[in-house]
């Protein structure tokens, strides 16, 4: 889809658009929203990762309350985090 680390932490799940394929992305570069399209594959695994945790507002929820208490979480995953995660592989 073309997002930058940053906009992709901080989709909310009122920004995806299941019916028109499509998500909002806020604040991206030059503070500017845009909206992309949301391939179905895509939209499928974000379906499947959001029942893991089914926070009402964030799509990717901190785990600093451990995998039981992100669905109450309020900031998103932190980046650096992630980027670790990615870089080893796991």
């Amino acid at each position: 889809m073309g997002l930058r680390l940053s906009e992709g932490l901080a989709l909310k799940v009122a920004d995806i658009d299941a019916v028109r394929k499509r998500e909002h992305v806020r604040d991206s570069k030059g503070n500017r929203d845009r909206r992309v399209p949301l391939p179905a594959a895509t939209l499928s695994v974000q379906r499947r990762f959001w029942t893991t945790h089914r926070n009402p507002e964030l799509m990717f929820p901190n785990r600093l309350g451990g995998l039981k208490g992100e669905h109450a979480a309020r900031t998103p995953l932190d980046w650096g985090g992630l980027q670790k995660t990615l870089q080893s592989g796991g």
